[in-house]
């Protein structure tokens, strides 16, 4: 549609602002026909575009990739990152909660194997969020978790700045039930899934969208990290080895539990008339016990050597032995029976009897022995 008139200059600020282009038709006095723009020299004149900058450029290159890097950290990475973290804090806490069980045990506060598993079935629900817990106090003091320093991994806020603990502990929570799965075999499969696929589609998880930005550069200490890697491998191997000996635990606690009614049966009053009785009683209990106790030990013998040395012997049904070192009975059968034989054979100890348990596997092979001695009761 025809419009003007209009002078040079208003054309010309026409062209310049992008408002008509160079192949628009124009007319003026004397012409026979409308003509192009571009056919008009005085309009012709149109300043050069301004420079692209060449990408292709090698410095520049490196820079857009390390940029790109920086913003959109792989998934394998972050994996690997919350792998790490997951596995050191939550070693720190098996080795926690076994002490907790060893010294449960050993007071008798748990006398049954259905108690120990109780006491699992505890941690296992626990120890994942106290986890996280752990893992977000060590990211709010040291700027990141361990992993993620180790794999130059950061968390931000979407305006750049430092989560606090509070908002830490919040995205904990929502890795551990959106990302995590609260690792429940199949839902955690569909989780980390789920959460691989938003961050390959859309470079963000769920649990970060519109609330953090993960990063991480070229920067990381991979060696280190996999020395550590190794590191913790090998403790949970060595871990795994001592955490079967709390069944154990509990089963001589078990034991000693049922066998505690004939040690407590003596009531002294004089010295060696009560030592003789002590005597009786600990024949009593060799003769009246039944030979399986409990299905985990079995009586066998009892004999006085002629240094006064009580010999009691027992065969332990559903233990392994390489399983058992004598630290582990020191540190859990001892000090049980030293209560025992202290409250109900104190007269026999201080007339210089001492104590001897012994135990063997089933094929008669030793494990270990206890020795017990009136100056354990002076303790």
């Amino acid at each position: 549609m025809a419009t003007g008139p209009i002078s040079q200059d208003g054309l010309r600020e026409k062209l310049l602002s992008g408002e008509i282009s160079s192949d628009c038709l124009v007319w003026h006095e004397g012409l026979e026909s409308w003509c192009r723009i571009d056919t008009f020299t005085e309009l012709s004149f149109m300043p050069p575009p301004l420079p692209v900058r060449d990408v292709n450029h090698e410095s520049e290159k490196k820079e857009l990739v390390r940029h790109q890097a920086a913003s959109n950290p792989s998934p394998w990475r972050r994996f690997f990152a919350r792998t790490f973290d997951m596995a050191w804090v939550t070693l720190v806490l098996f080795l926690l909660f076994e002490m907790l069980a060893k010294k449960l045990i050993t007071n008798g506060t748990i006398s049954q194997q259905a108690s120990l598993n109780n006491l699992y079935i505890i941690f296992i629900l626990a120890a994942q969020p106290i986890a996280m817990l752990i893992d977000a106090i060590v990211t709010a003091t040291l700027g990141s978790s361990i992993g993620k320093l180790l794999l130059g991994i950061e968390v931000k806020r979407i305006d750049g700045s430092k989560p606090n603990l509070t908002s830490i502990i919040s995205r904990n929570m929502s890795v551990l039930a959106s990302g995590m799965g609260f690792s429940i075999p199949l839902i955690t499969l569909i989780t980390n899934a789920y959460q691989f696929h938003s961050l390959k589609k859309r470079g963000v998880t769920s649990y970060d969208s519109n609330k953090f930005d993960v990063v991480c550069d070229d920067k990381y200490k991979l060696s280190l990290f996999l020395t550590l890697t190794v590191i913790l491998i090998l403790s949970y191997a060595f871990y795994s080895r001592g955490t079967s000996h709390l069944d154990n635990y509990a089963k001589f606690s078990n034991y000693n539990y049922k066998a505690d009614e004939q040690w407590y049966r003596s009531s002294p009053i004089v010295l060696s008339e009560a030592a003789q009785s002590e005597l009786k009683g600990i024949e009593s209990f060799s003769k009246n016990l039944p030979k399986d106790i409990g299905g985990d030990a079995r009586y066998d013998s009892f004999f006085i050597d002629d240094r006064k040395n009580i010999n009691m012997r027992f065969t332990m049904m559903e233990i392994d032995p390489n399983q058992i070192d004598g630290k582990f009975f020191y540190e859990t059968v001892r000090p049980k029976e030293v209560v025992n034989a202290c409250n109900g054979y104190r007269n026999l100890l201080s007339e210089g009897f001492n104590i001897y348990l012994v135990y063997s596997d089933k094929t008669g092979g030793p494990i270990s022995s206890i020795y017990i001695s009136i100056s354990d009761c002076k303790r």
